[in-house]
């Protein structure tokens, strides 16, 4: 009864675990995006991973420190990120804003906001 029980938790392990690899992402390509007006949606069978945005203009504020406020919109929702010159970057969230990285599923549209030029994407299979 025991070794009944044993063999039926190891099949049952084993197609839990056959089934969560068919569905795992792969890895496709690295992107760098151009955000427009028009925007550009997430393909089908595709997620993509934001993991930075790339910032256009700069401007130096009262302590002497250049920084620049940017942001892009998301299906048709603001988000931002402040990001600090220097060799470290901080993003800092406002108002119905997402820090990176952000995972984005097919049919998300990525359009241009203030001063944000693309984004970098890490791009997966979903098939």
């Amino acid at each position: 009864m025991v070794s009944r029980i044993l063999i039926s938790i190891a099949l049952l392990c084993s197609s839990v675990a056959m089934s969560q690899e068919e569905s795992a992402l792969k890895f496709n390509q690295v992107l760098l995006v151009e955000l427009t007006a028009e925007g550009i949606a997430v393909p089908e069978g595709k997620v993509w991973k934001v993991v930075s945005a790339v910032s256009d203009i700069e401007f130096n504020n009262s302590n002497g420190t250049s920084a620049s406020i940017s942001y892009f919109v998301l299906n048709n929702e603001f988000h931002a990120d402040l990001m600090m010159a220097g060799s470290a970057y901080h993003q800092t969230s406002f108002s119905n804003c997402s820090l990176f990285p952000m995972w984005l599923p097919p049919g998300s549209i990525l359009s241009s906001g203030l001063y944000v030029s693309a984004l970098s994407i890490i791009e997966f299979n979903t098939d």
